[in-house]
């Protein structure tokens, strides 16, 4: 294994955490408006798309 700093390339998705971990995306989906992405970890992250009212 190679390990340095991430490099980003169009097909490699990765994620950092705020500790510093990077974790590769490895698939996503869409239900409806929201995206889901998997990480080679098995997390799941979903984003919902950005509303026009602020909810500060």
């Amino acid at each position: 294994m190679h390990h340095g700093h991430p490099t980003t390339t169009k097909s490699t998705l990765s994620i950092t955490w705020a500790d510093g971990r990077v974790e590769k995306i490895i698939g996503e989906k869409y239900q409806g408006e929201v995206q889901t992405f998997w990480t080679e970890r098995g997390w799941a992250i979903s984003f919902h798309p950005p509303r026009n009212e602020d909810s500060y």
